[in-house]
């Protein structure tokens, strides 16, 4: 879903879109497209940024500075959470079919993706164990056939 061509003019399509759009899913889904060019242009913290108003927007709160501590601690929390319920169990479960959950799950993925360097200015959110966790809530709430508030019970460190 990229805007093919000129990355400065499909910025500024979007800057109009964003300026007009009414809906959550909407603004988010048009900021996770500018973040795709902000990456693409090596503005890896902008596109980071835009990846963490998108998930705003769609009501979660992704903390992009934890401490070491409470990465530690969300890790083993999602990873007990993933063990009790079962690896297997979880991916039986069919996927949803709610474009806001799917929207949310994506954006999840893409903030726990390795595709930023660790250089940018948000040093732990680019921790493997940090990201572990955002793609292990992704996979979560992927599975799940709405989109619940409960899943994010840990509040991302907030």
């Amino acid at each position: 879903m990229f805007l093919p061509g000129n990355l400065e003019a499909s910025d500024s399509i979007l800057h109009d879109c964003l300026h007009h759009c009414r809906q959550p899913e909407d603004k988010s889904n048009l900021l996770r497209l500018r973040s795709h060019n902000r990456w693409l242009q090596g503005r890896y913290t902008e596109a980071l940024n835009d990846i963490l108003s998108a998930l705003k927007v769609l009501g979660i709160d992704v903390n992009p500075c934890p401490t070491q501590k409470l990465v530690d601690t969300m890790f083993e929390e999602v990873k007990n959470e993933i063990l009790a319920v079962g690896f297997d169990s979880i991916l039986t479960i069919p996927r949803t079919t709610d474009p806001k959950t799917e929207l949310a799950s994506s954006l999840l993925n893409d903030a726990g993706w390795s595709k930023f360097p660790s250089n940018t200015s948000l040093q732990l959110i680019t921790q493997p164990r940090y990201q572990r966790v955002l793609e292990f809530i992704s996979l979560l709430l992927c599975r799940s056939h709405r989109f619940d508030s409960t899943l994010f019970s840990w509040n991302f460190g907030r």
